[in-house]
Formats: C-alpha cells, sequence, structure tokens
C-alpha cells in the first residue's frame, strides 16, 4: 500500500552524481586543452603582425629618401620631375609631394605583402596531404594526421596552424558538430581579422586626394601672398 501511495519516480538510467561530474571535468579539460591551443595560435599570429606594419613602413620610407636624393643630385633644375618635387615656396611645399610618395610606396607593398600571403595560403590548401586529410582520419587516427602535418614545411603558417587547432580539439572533444561550429565561429573571426587588415591602406587611399588638395591650397596662398 505504501508502495502504491509513494511510487518511485525517479528515471531508470538516470546519470548518477559521479558521472555528472565526470563528463563535466572532461568537458572542462577539453575546452581548456582547446584554449590553448588557440592561444598559442594566437600569440604567433601577434608575432608575425609587426613584420606586415614595419616593412611597408621602412620600404616607404626608404624609397622617399633615395628619391629626394635622386632630384637633388641627378635630377636638372629645370626638369618637370625638379618642379614637381621641389615647387616654388621652399621646403614646406617639398613635404606633401614627398609624403604622397611615402603614402603610396607603403600602400603598394602593403597590398603585395597581403596578396603573397594569399597567394601563399591558397597553395598550402592544395597541399596533397592537406586534401587528404579527411580519408587520413577516417582510415588512421588523428595523432597520425597531426605528425603528418608537423612533419610538413610551412607548419607555421595559418592553414596547418588551423589545421593541427582543430585535430587537437577534435581529440580532446570528440565532438564532430561542436566542433564544427567552432570551427566556423573560428573561420568568421580570422574573416574579419583579414578584413581589418585593409583598414591601414583604405585609410591611406583616402589621405592621397587630401594631401594633393593641402598641396593645392598652399600653392594658392604662397601666390596670392606673393601678390604684394
Amino acid at each position: 500500500m505504501t508502495d502504491e501511495q509513494n511510487p518511485d519516480t525517479s528515471a531508470p538510467n538516470s546519470p548518477t552524481t559521479d558521472e555528472v561530474s565526470s563528463e563535466y571535468l572532461a568537458a572542462a579539460d577539453a575546452a581548456a586543452a582547446a584554449g590553448r591551443a588557440h592561444e598559442s595560435t594566437v600569440k604567433r599570429g601577434r608575432r608575425a603582425r609587426p613584420a606586415e606594419a614595419i616593412v611597408p613602413f621602412l620600404s616607404g620610407l626608404v624609397f622617399t629618401v633615395l628619391l629626394q636624393l635622386v632630384i637633388d643630385n641627378a635630377v636638372a633644375e629645370t626638369a618637370y620631375l625638379y618642379r614637381l618635387f621641389r615647387p616654388p615656396g621652399g621646403w614646406v611645399m617639398s613635404i606633401v609631394p614627398a609624403m604622397i610618395v611615402f603614402v603610396l610606396i607603403w600602400t603598394i607593398v602593403d597590398l603585395a605583402w597581403k596578396a603573397f600571403e594569399g597567394a601563399r595560403n591558397e597553395a598550402d590548401l592544395e597541399i596533397r596531404e592537406v586534401r587528404k586529410l579527411p580519408r587520413t582520419i577516417a582510415r588512421e587516427s588523428i595523432e597520425s594526421a597531426q605528425r603528418r602535418l608537423m612533419s610538413m614545411e610551412g607548419r607555421e603558417r595559418p592553414v596547418i596552424r588551423r589545421l593541427l587547432w582543430l585535430l587537437h580539439y577534435l581529440e580532446s572533444n570528440e565532438d564532430a558538430q561542436r566542433t564544427h561550429e567552432l570551427l566556423r565561429h573560428q573561420s568568421d573571426l580570422d574573416a574579419d581579422t583579414a578584413a581589418a587588415g585593409y583598414r591601414t591602406a583604405k585609410l591611406f587611399i583616402w589621405a592621397m586626394p587630401i594631401l594633393g588638395f593641402v598641396g593645392t591650397v598652399l600653392g594658392i596662398s604662397l601666390a596670392v601672398g606673393g601678390f604684394s
């Protein structure tokens, strides 16, 4: 009678507290391992970023200085090139053409650097081991696929680093759907980061006409001032 009045409402296969705790700890360990791998990837990417900024800056500076030396020492004062970079008005008027050349060379080198990196990443996607990676994982273990990638040249480049990070997370988490969603999210972040890398070039492209306008205003001001 007592059993009928107080039936057992617990599910017959409900997990115990120990099982829930172990699953939680395993998920936490997997997330921590993936976080460490991602942090390592971000640090390597940050170490590579200064070169992307320093090389265009130095290229623009060196080219501008060399051009000024050539104009001063090898170009006749009556030549159009000399008058273009040494307009009447003194050194103030010479600043604007020099700045335009500096910004132009910086932008060209920056875009060429990004084009080179993009072409190299596309070439990495066509590597045989990378294209065969899904079949390699299906036939062999994830550790074997990791060893294959680690033995390749260019493993410090973005494509191989992202695949190694993906395999590490897949090995730790063992949830293909979750890993797929995480990879898509990370791909969106990488796309946003790549798009943000063009901000400097867009700023300089916008600034060059402004510099030309400033040079025109300075020239008109000096001409009007000379009327007296």
